[in-house]
């Protein structure tokens, strides 16, 4: 390898010895040819949020099963164990127990309703959807399932204020509605204690309703 000897004057001292071997180094090194600039790397796509996830994730299910009841409630199923703490959990149980009622799977739906009961415990509307929807059944275990849910409707209608009754109902119409409400809980239970062959209890009951708010059909039952 051929040896490059650099001869420097002997009054170039200091800063002026510096740029002097500044100037002579650039000059020997290589020089990049034109045109080869160096690229920086692309960037990379900022990632997902959760929220636009969880979008995604909604609208495949739909899209995979626009006609099949069962597989959109396996898809939507799929998504909540995916995102559980979702924003959307209610309505997916929703849809998941609507599509559930259609499809006669009465297994997912009271999965679905327990679940929203889970959620919104004091909801009069869903404590006795849960009641029906086991009514529903025959076996022993879900008699004893509906009666639990009558049983927590009556402690919510009776445990109701102006302050807590429910949104459609103003404050004016409170004081009719309320005992409809209690008279609709203790003939629900009077019912489901009927029909599981308890009929003190169910006596008890439906006295208790007519006397909230009588009407022919609980006497009739009675």
């Amino acid at each position: 390898m051929d040896s490059t000897y650099i001869i420097l004057p002997k009054r170039l001292t200091g800063a002026l010895v510096v740029a002097v071997m500044m100037t002579l180094l650039s000059a020997l090194l290589p020089r990049a040819a034109p045109g080869t600039d160096e690229k920086k790397p692309a960037a990379k796509p900022a990632p997902k949020s959760t929220a636009d996830q969880e979008s995604e994730a909604l609208d495949s299910a739909f899209q995979a099963s626009p006609t099949d009841p069962q597989a959109l409630i396996t898809g939507l199923e799929e998504f909540l164990t995916r995102f559980p703490q979702s924003p959307r959990r209610e309505q997916v149980l929703r849809t998941i127990y609507r599509r559930a009622l259609e499809s006669n799977d009465s297994r997912k739906a009271a999965q679905a309703i327990d679940k929203l009961v889970e959620l919104k415990p004091q909801d009069p509307d869903l404590l006795s959807a849960a009641a029906d929807l086991y009514d529903r059944q025959s076996d022993a275990v879900s008699r004893q399932k509906s009666i639990a849910y009558a049983t927590r409707f009556i402690a919510v209608a009776e445990a109701m204020t102006v302050d807590t009754r429910p949104p459609d109902v103003s404050a004016e119409k409170w004081p009719e509605v309320q005992p409809i409400i209690r008279a609709t809980g203790y003939a629900m239970r009077g019912k489901y204690y009927a029909k599981a062959g308890e009929n003190s209890r169910a006596v008890a009951d439906l006295e208790k309703s007519l006397a909230a708010y009588p009407t022919a059909q609980t006497a009739e039952q009675l």
